[in-house]
């Protein structure tokens, strides 16, 4: 098995656990529901000790603490994302997907021109890929909040 399905397989799977259960909660299934939903909780506890036990053993692997700090910044643990996808970025700087989601961090943590740094060098990383485009528009927007004092400054 492929080293990226041990950590995508949890997270595909608490997705499913969390449909099932709002589909069970709409169609009144409330205590089955709740039960899909408190699984797809565990779930997403077991991969964050994983991810977490898994930096441990390799500290130095840029990916894991990307991976860490996209599931800090799933549940709003902004400065420990922040801080894994620091780490992240000094690791491998050439990495688009960590920037970006290093910008995302900073933006929610209300620091705009972190933000605008790092969606930034990830632009410049990506220019025409994925995260190159989401870059560009999350600078739109930061980039206009900063001018009108608005959301996401």
């Amino acid at each position: 098995m492929p080293d990226w399905l041990h950590l995508v397989l949890p997270l595909g799977l608490a997705l499913v656990a969390v449909v099932v259960g709002v589909v069970l909660r709409l169609l009144g299934k409330e205590r089955a529901a709740a039960g899909a939903l408190a699984w797809a909780e565990w779930s997403t506890g077991a991969r964050l000790y994983m991810l977490q036990k898994a930096v441990e053993k390799e500290p130095t692997n840029a990916r894991l603490h990307c991976e860490l700090g996209s599931l800090l910044l799933g549940l709003g643990r902004l400065d420990e994302a922040i801080t894994a996808l620091r780490l992240a970025a000094s690791l491998a700087p050439e990495d688009a997907r960590g920037l970006l989601l290093l910008g995302q961090a900073l933006r929610r943590r209300g620091l705009p021109r972190e933000a605008m740094a790092a969606f930034e060098r990830c632009l410049e990383r990506d220019p025409f890929g994925r995260q190159g485009r989401a870059a560009r528009k999350a600078i739109d927007a930061v980039s206009r909040a900063m001018v009108g004092g608005g959301p996401g400054q």
